[in-house]
């Protein structure tokens, strides 16, 4: 729920609840499809770690899941 005082007021964004799919489609839904003929973005500063790090939690959550479907937690 958006909270008036933590978000709105502070302008911050409230956090996604939404499965990533869902996200993924409302994007496309308002900017469309990424163009596969685009420049590639070349990432630097302390991006690249932070996105290694993010697929390497990634990662551990979709094995968490798997773990929990399979009745080991």
């Amino acid at each position: 729920m958006l909270d008036w005082g933590s978000h709105v007021q502070k302008q911050i964004p409230p956090s996604y609840l939404e499965d990533g799919d869902v996200i993924l489609a409302s994007a496309r839904q308002y900017c469309g499809r990424a163009d596969k003929n685009a420049e590639t973005v070349v990432l630097n500063g302390a991006m690249p770690s932070t996105l290694k790090r993010y697929l390497q939690l990634q990662e551990q959550k979709k094995q968490s899941d798997i773990f929990k479907r399979t009745g080991g937690g």
